[in-house]
């Protein structure tokens, strides 16, 4: 678990006791890129954090960490060596890893069961931080050389959040679209890649914590 991500769990464990019966929750699945013509594919593990819930909802906490799923892309290489083809397509890999920190409220829609639930994620407040590793591989780079290639490049700035939660009893399913980086902290080279949008696909558990009230 990487340091941010352990701290705000620390926060959200120790927060609990101030409201009786909020909820611990854990999710993973897939994520797919709405900002990059589906370039990057990730793999998130996200926790979650509500407090007691009113009739209309509650106040909601996200940490997401997200490590990078295998996929690679083309490009081409150039030479002006003599006896060899001028150009080649190599392999090119773009690792994205981040993390992501949102505030917000679940909204509970109308539903006919204690158990099944539909919740609507507003998160309109977040700070994502998102890294971008990239490597050529499999080809001669004595002798060709790939002009103005990708470079690595870490993000970081505010975010946004909305999604669809709808749990079984304990167990939920997600459907999570967060938004491009909003603000960047510096200037980037210029590269083929944007900020990511994650679309998150999760499945996952809900703890309840704290003294249920009667």
């Amino acid at each position: 678990m990487s340091k941010p991500l352990f701290v705000v769990t620390c926060l959200i464990l120790s927060a609990t006791s101030l409201h009786a019966q909020s909820r611990l929750g854990f999710s993973t699945g897939i994520a797919f890129d709405l900002n990059n013509s589906g370039k990057f594919k990730q793999i998130p593990f996200s926790l979650q954090w509500t407090t007691s819930a009113t009739k209309t909802g509650s106040f909601i906490i996200k940490a997401d960490y997200s490590i990078p799923a295998a996929g690679s892309s083309r490009d081409s290489a150039f030479t002006l060596a003599t006896g060899l083809p001028p150009a080649i397509a190599v392999e090119r890999k773009i690792r994205n890893t981040s993390f992501s920190l949102l505030f917000g409220y679940r909204f509970i829609l109308k539903t006919n069961s204690e158990n099944n639930k539909v919740f609507i994620d507003f998160l309109p407040i977040g700070f994502s931080s998102q890294s971008f590793k990239v490597s050529y591989e499999n080809y001669n780079n004595d002798d060709y050389e790939v002009i103005n290639p990708d470079v690595n490049v870490k993000r970081e700035g505010l975010v946004a959040s909305i999604g669809v939660c709808y749990t079984l009893k304990d167990f939920v399913f997600q459907v999570h679209a967060q938004t491009p980086i909003l603000t960047v902290a510096s200037k980037d080279y210029n590269v083929s890649y944007h900020s990511a949008a994650p679309l998150q696909l999760m499945i996952g558990y809900m703890f309840n914590l704290g003294k249920q009230k009667k």
